[in-house]
């Protein structure tokens, strides 16, 4: 009992640490005056869902990215996860009341510290391929995106598992 208890609390904390965080790092991006009509190729913001973390991306071109994110899984193994992609954007997949959604895919990399049921550390490492869509507002400063992964772990053993989730970046 007082183990379970134990993981709700600092899961509670852990979840509360990562909104704080959030609500700073958008209140200081967002209120920051701009720098001409074109933010900066940096975006940084929060992805929900499995794993749920801070998330960043680094336009290299409009068309090429790399994303990654530092985040909480709360799978079938929960644990801390740290995930890069190298992605490929292609624009305007469909338009939905003149909004045009993009779509991404890409080939990276997850490294997932995870626990046990008898409370032992797991590393889990494999290769990641995502898929997902995204759309900018505000002239590219503000961007919301949705993506779903599959994960291939080699270490410790061969498995397959899925990541997926919705998120908000701020670019500047």
């Amino acid at each position: 009992m007082y183990e379970v208890s134990s993981q709700r609390n600092r899961l509670f904390s852990w979840s509360r640490s990562l909104f704080v965080t959030s609500a700073v790092l958008c209140s200081v991006f967002v209120s920051r005056p701009s720098r001409g009509d074109t933010p900066g190729p940096l975006g940084v913001g929060i992805i929900i869902g499995d794993p749920t973390g801070l998330s960043a991306n680094y336009r290299l071109s409009q068309e090429r990215s790399i994303d990654a994110a530092v985040a909480w899984s709360f799978g079938k193994d929960p644990g801390f996860e740290l995930h890069a992609d190298y992605l490929w954007q292609r624009e305007t997949i469909f338009k939905f009341e003149k909004i045009d959604f993009d779509w991404h895919y890409g080939i990276g990399a997850r490294l997932l510290s995870a626990r046990d049921r008898k409370s032992d550390e797991k590393l889990h490492l494999g290769p990641r391929v995502p898929i997902g869509l995204s759309t900018d507002f505000n002239k590219d400063t503000l961007e919301a995106f949705a993506e779903i992964a599959l994960v291939m772990n080699l270490v410790p053993a061969t498995t397959a598992d899925f990541d997926f989730g919705i998120g908000i970046r701020v670019y500047f």
